[in-house]
């Protein structure tokens, strides 16, 4: 979800990279490949960073693991 929320008003960068009192146009696109791309990317990162320590903690004895806080 967080994902989504800021693809709207990442439209309207490439409007402001350019340099100030230039007329070049942007060549940066936007396009809807990227934008799944991105997503994608981002939810292979988030179940990665989640399933790796869970799969750690799973091997630990939950009375020796709370023991220490």
């Amino acid at each position: 979800m967080s994902g989504l929320l800021p693809t709207p008003s990442a439209w309207g960068f490439p409007s402001q990279r350019r340099a100030p009192g230039s007329r070049a146009p942007s060549t940066f696109l936007i396009t809807p490949e990227l934008i799944v791309f991105a997503i994608i990317f981002s939810a292979v990162i988030g179940m990665a960073a989640g399933y790796f320590p869970a799969k750690q903690a799973a091997k630990l004895n939950p009375v020796e693991a709370l023991r220490y806080e």
